[in-house]
């Protein structure tokens, strides 16, 4: 039984970062045939920027009308095929409000959105949001860094703090991304932060091993200082594609992607970031 993606949200705000998103947004939604939305989020009370280099005054139906050939224009600059049953979405106001209310009224699975990289200074509004949305979407989150350019998921990685919920979250990952045929591994970062432990990883491998037997999965526990710089050097280390956490946050998680600290690991990933509820 496969995890179903019947509807993926892409912010756009005509970034590289966006750019990187909607590449692997496609591709998610090629193999879950799954319908994509478009959404650019004006700020009500500036001045139009619709593009790079499209600044200027409009009226409501004008910036909707500018920003939704800016759109057709921006997916036809970077993908090779319209993407089917494609909905453009304009909205005016604070970008993480905006996404969070069209999740809501579209009833949307994924979001797919990118964040600047910690050496970008321009302000896009995705940059300064996808912290929020991290804690406040209802649904899947994928965040995209500016150096994952056109990846394809040959090897993901599901960090475990060893919670009761943790095999159940795992299969469930697993289901998502069964389609992709990728490398599975389960990481526990042994750190000074740990919690209380429910499980152990040879429960953890035993459960994984009977209910998935199709998809190979390397169990591996490991020593750090910090989860997240552990986590981000094994991924670089094994050529990682995407690192996959769970929510609602639990144990050392709960710590790490609290959103006093989620802007900051966001702009250091290396690699795409999901988020599964």
């Amino acid at each position: 039984m496969q995890e179903p993606i019947h509807k993926i949200l892409i912010p756009i705000d005509f970034s590289l970062d966006a750019a990187n998103a909607l590449w692997l947004a496609d591709r998610f939604a090629k193999i879950h045939d799954a319908q994509v939305f478009l959404l650019n989020v004006v700020p009500s009370e500036n001045p139009v920027e619709v593009s790079s280099t499209t600044t200027q005054s409009m009226s409501s139906k004008d910036r909707s009308e500018q920003a939704g050939v800016e759109l057709r224009h921006f997916v036809r600059s970077i993908l090779t095929r319209p993407i089917s049953e494609s909905q453009f979405l304009v909205d005016c106001g604070a970008a993480g409000d905006c996404i969070v209310h069209a999740v809501i009224d579209h009833e949307i699975d994924l979001i797919v959105m990118g964040t600047k990289g910690k050496d970008r200074t321009t302000p896009y509004w995705l940059g300064s949001t996808a912290a929020y949305i991290m804690e406040e979407s209802p649904c899947h989150v994928l965040i995209v860094p500016e150096k994952a350019r056109k990846i394809d998921i040959k090897r993901a990685l599901c960090a475990t703090d060893l919670q009761e919920s943790d095999p159940y979250r795992i299969w469930k990952a697993a289901q998502l991304l069964k389609a992709f045929s990728p490398e599975l591994s389960c990481v526990h970062v042994h750190s000074s932060h740990n919690g209380t432990f429910h499980i152990s990883m040879d429960e953890l491998k035993s459960f994984l091993t009977i209910t998935i037997p199709s998809i190979p999965i390397k169990f591996y526990e490991i020593v750090g200082i910090t989860a997240w710089d552990s986590l981000n050097d094994f991924c670089m280390q094994n050529e990682t594609d995407l690192l996959v956490v769970f929510k609602p946050f639990q144990g050392l998680l709960k710590t790490l992607l609290h959103r006093s600290v989620s802007r900051s690991l966001l702009l250091q990933t290396t690699v795409p970031l999901l988020i599964l509820k």
